[in-house]
């Protein structure tokens, strides 16, 4: 059997097989039987920041325009992530897996999540005992349903 070879292709075949042996492949591209590589453990180890809310929890109740802080666990913010979060409001309904988030008005945007907590004013909002806070960096983190009061 006769197989002709162009200039292009033969420096196709090589350049990937030196891609294929270097470790800078996507790895999407790489098949299950090549060995992980330190770039490899180097992109699986890069962390997603998910705080986990610590107040407000179920037994919260906020009181409509008084001073207010929200708290999350810092000891897996990760160094070298999104260091700045935002903290929305929202609500839950029966029957519905909406967050009802108030995205155009944030509780508070542009602070550091490594310092664990936040104050704002609680706003001015429909009385009631499903809200919620999410707490968004790298990903999004959500509170327990807690109340809010006139």
């Amino acid at each position: 059997m006769f197989w002709s070879f162009t200039l292009p292709t033969l420096l196709t075949t090589f350049l990937l097989l030196l891609v294929d042996s270097s470790s800078g492949v996507c790895l999407p591209c790489q098949t299950p039987a090549r060995r992980a590589t330190s770039w490899d453990l180097s992109i699986s180890s890069r962390a997603v920041n998910t705080p986990k809310i610590t107040n407000p929890t179920d037994k919260t109740v906020w009181t409509i325009g008084s001073d207010t802080v929200a708290t999350w666990d810092t000891h897996d913010v990760q160094k070298g992530t999104n260091p700045k979060g935002t903290l929305f409001l929202g609500h839950l309904e029966n029957g519905s897996d909406d967050e009802h988030l108030d995205m155009q008005r944030p509780l508070a945007s542009n602070f550091l999540l490594r310092q664990g907590y936040v104050n704002f004013t609680c706003p001015n909002v429909a009385e009631g005992q499903r809200y919620i806070v999410v707490l968004v960096g790298d990903s999004g983190n959500r509170s327990p349903e807690f109340k809010i009061r006139k």
